[in-house]
């Protein structure tokens, strides 16, 4: 049997470790507050304003300097079940916009297509995503799956799409450039911000995006972007009025068109006469 020395031993070191585990739990939970208690987003719910906003914040603490399950195995039962419950329903308020995208809406109008429904269930996501921001942002995985910067990229893109499809250049540009600051090693966010140069006419800037993208994580899924790279680069390259110069851009300006001619149709709006 062990000896009462022995036991004493044992209680001592039992004590060390509990007051170990409580003290790697208040470090986390105390960097947690603070960092929520300082996070300073400005800006109406889906203005540019409001993604020009997320972007600094989002791109200001990049890389995530966490690991994420170290993280998670410093905290409380209870901090764990609060950040579990906000990443469920951050996901599915983003799978509900997917959804509403997958097919055309049941009475389109000029604020009902699927793109005027699915945005919003994208800022609910984003807004839940919020209520935890230390995890989404400042811990990191090396799993995509489990990595809470590149959920929040996949949301921010998902809204840039939703401007872009709606014909809102500037918005697209916007919401692209916040997907960037939260994962600019995933190609979605350059893809779309050269689009949304593209609506702006902006071949320059539009041409360096898509370079980026071709790059990055994920481009292989994207086979639009090597189009998109020739049609800027003769754009570009071309003499100002070329023959060459002139194809290239109507190209593009056909992209441009098919973009218009769908969100028409999807707004169950008339063509616009030409000018």
């Amino acid at each position: 049997m062990p000896s009462n020395k022995n036991k004493k031993n044992e209680k001592q070191k039992q004590k060390q470790k509990q007051k170990g585990g409580q003290t790697a739990v208040s470090a986390h939970s105390t960097a947690a507050i603070a960092y929520s208690a300082n996070l300073n987003i400005i800006g109406d719910r889906g203005s540019n304003e409001r993604a020009a906003s997320y972007a600094e914040i989002f791109a200001a603490d990049y890389p995530p300097t966490v690991d994420y399950f170290a993280y998670d195995a410093g905290i409380s039962e209870e901090e764990r079940r609060i950040n579990n419950d906000v990443y469920y329903n951050c996901v599915v308020n983003f799978n509900r916009g997917l959804d509403f995208t997958k097919q055309m809406s049941d009475d389109p109008g000029p604020t009902s297509s699927r793109w005027h429904l699915a945005e919003p269930t994208y800022h609910e996501a984003l807004d839940v995503a919020m209520k935890a921001p230390y995890v989404f942002l400042m811990t990191g995985a090396e799993d995509p799956d489990i990595d809470h910067r590149r959920l929040l990229c996949k949301i921010l893109v998902s809204i840039a799409i939703c401007r872009g499809r709606l014909l809102d250049g500037k918005g697209m540009i916007a919401w692209s450039r916040a997907a960037i600051a939260a994962d600019p090693t995933y190609y979605s966010g350059h893809n779309w911000l050269s689009t949304g140069l593209v609506y702006e006419c902006e071949w320059g800037e539009s041409l360096r995006a898509a370079k980026i993208a071709l790059t990055s994580e994920g481009s292989e899924v994207a086979p639009r972007i090597y189009m998109l790279v020739d049609h800027l680069e003769r754009i570009i390259k071309s003499k100002p009025k070329s023959k060459a110069q002139r194809n290239a851009l109507r190209e593009v300006f056909e992209m441009k068109k098919g973009e218009a001619v769908r969100c028409w149709q999807e707004c169950d709006m008339p063509r616009p006469k030409r000018s």
